[in-house]
């Protein structure tokens, strides 16, 4: 089990023949000290006792330490580790947080990388799940609920990432499905002669969408009619109505929104009573799964499904009227 941090020699007195403390100089109703007050940072680093050695090495900055700094960085927008940690050395309120004394030296803002890169996407997600624990512990989340999703560019470079040439018969029989992508394989001869196999990944089954071979979990979408398709992520969250973020899944950005819903019901913390969303979720497998656990829908109707509801005289939940609208969108970006 992690060391609890020492509370006792952050919260001693500055200097000698003084009873004057780093706390003393700080806002009493400062959100900062709301906070600490509030909640259990060393349950919510708990799970992160696996990525660090006691063994090995020279002692590490505790992992509470630097969620608190990542947690500053959140909610002052602080752009950059850099000036977290200059901001972290200037201001009092954000040393006392961080269990720095007047006399500590800040540490590098590089500490920050490292600890990301080895805690990673599993162990920020059980950080997550303690910080949603803490949330309902604290009766601060709310049982209605949206969801919204958003577009996030990836790093890669979308140029030479030409359609395959062939004809859709030609692609089609040449090409190789894979974990969702079709893959072409062809025999190349280097410089030194030597035989090797070169593949290209594809995101369509008509070979014009190439994917990047940095990256090909990044798919093509556009952001409009008349604009150019680009590679992308799909960022999709569950947001409680008191702003907290109760749930989070990242998908390929070429999958409906919709379809990510269910996967991040499952991360609840609590069950919703009511789940609002734009007319991206308005797909009736979803309005029916919502329906079969009881929890109420608000979302709009698409106008192709108002005509379906007026020609039908009603709504038919095994009728998934939108997939072939987001299809549409999804398609949209694609490159000839």
């Amino acid at each position: 089990m992690l060391d609890p941090l020492d509370r006792h020699s952050r919260d001693s007195t500055l200097f000698q023949f003084t009873t004057k403390r780093l706390k003393d100089f700080i806002d009493p109703n400062h959100l900062l000290i709301q906070i600490d007050e509030q909640f259990d940072f060393q349950k919510l680093v708990e799970p992160l006792e696996d990525y660090y050695c006691r063994d090995n090495g020279r002692p590490a900055i505790h992992p509470e330490v630097l969620v608190r700094a990542l947690l500053i960085s959140s909610l002052y927008n602080v752009s950059s580790f850099r000036r977290l940690c200059a901001a972290i050395s200037e201001n009092l309120a954000f040393r006392w947080f961080c269990f720095l004394t007047i006399d500590d030296e800040v540490f590098n803002h590089s500490t920050i990388s490292y600890f990301i890169e080895r805690v990673g996407n599993e162990g920020f997600g059980q950080i997550f799940q303690r910080f949603n624990e803490e949330l309902l512990r604290l009766g601060l989340l709310s049982r209605q609920m949206y969801a919204d999703s958003s577009l996030v560019r990836a790093n890669v470079s979308g140029r030479n990432l030409l359609s395959s040439g062939m004809s859709v018969e030609e692609f089609r029989d040449e090409a190789v499905e894979e974990n969702g992508l079709f893959v072409l394989r062809e025999r190349e001869v280097d410089e030194d002669g030597e035989e090797r196999e070169s593949l290209r990944y594809y995101q369509d089954p008509k070979g014009r969408l190439r994917l990047s071979p940095v990256d090909t979990d990044a798919r093509w979408r556009n952001m409009g009619r008349r604009t150019k398709g680009k590679l992308y992520y799909q960022e999709n969250v569950i947001v409680e109505r008191g702003g907290f973020i109760v749930a989070r899944r990242v998908t390929h950005a070429s999958e409906s929104e919709w379809k990510a819903v269910d996967g991040m019901l499952r991360q609840l913390p609590v069950k919703p009573e009511t789940f609002a969303a734009d007319t991206a979720y308005t797909a009736g497998s979803l309005r029916k799964r919502l329906d079969d656990i009881g929890i109420t829908a608000y979302i709009p109707f698409h106008p192709n499904q108002m005509k379906n509801m007026v020609a039908k005289g009603g709504f038919d939940y095994r009728e998934d009227h939108l997939v072939y609208a987001r299809r549409a969108r999804c398609c949209a970006g694609a490159r000839s």
